[in-house]
């Protein structure tokens, strides 16, 4: 419970912003490291996803002034 309220407190001190774990990068990371425009890789991590070989979560990452859900993807082959 007091790692809980821990996390909670530290969530909300730093106005709920995400910090994704290692491995979990955005479409337009992965497009970057594959050397593939963005429309294709999110073909490709779409199908991923779909057929359980790709894990998506939401974080939420600053983005200018604002604080956004942005999904990251983690390839689990």
């Amino acid at each position: 419970m007091a790692n809980l309220l821990a996390d909670l407190a530290a969530a909300l001190a730093n106005g709920g912003i995400d910090t994704p774990p290692d491995g979990y990068w955005t479409t337009l990371q992965h497009a970057e490291a594959a050397g593939l425009s963005i429309q294709q890789a999110n073909k490709i991590i779409k199908a991923g996803v779909l057929a359980g070989k790709v894990e998506r979560k939401t974080f939420r990452i600053r983005n200018g002034a604002r604080v956004v859900p942005i999904p990251h993807y983690r390839v689990i082959l």
